[in-house]
């Protein structure tokens, strides 16, 4: 009998515990309880002024990626690639050192 009123206690006191959380977590929901009065209407409607931009931006976005896929490549010579000049490794030091 005892045994079973110290577990009846301490799931009493899960309980209590459970039940504290979810107050403060309500109580950390307040502000958004009346949304329409406490949170900017742009971020809180679907139809909102962030909406219609995001909206004329991908309209945007589709007119520039069919016109880029429009053009043509330009030729590119035979030789694409770049020659680049390295200086040795005493060299590039040096000019680190000098240009600091």
């Amino acid at each position: 009998m005892s045994a079973h009123l110290k577990d009846l206690n301490e799931r009493r006191k899960e309980l209590k515990e459970r039940v504290a959380r979810y107050k403060a977590l309500k109580e950390g929901l307040t502000p958004f309880e009346n949304v329409k009065e406490n949170v900017q209407e742009n971020l809180c409607t679907r139809d909102g002024e962030v909406e219609a931009e995001l909206q004329k931006m991908r309209m945007l976005m589709a007119r520039v990626k069919g016109r880029l896929e429009g053009l043509e490549a330009p030729e590119s010579p035979e030789n694409s690639e770049m020659e680049v000049d390295f200086l040795d490794q005493g060299k590039k030091v040096e000019a680190l050192f000098k240009n600091s």
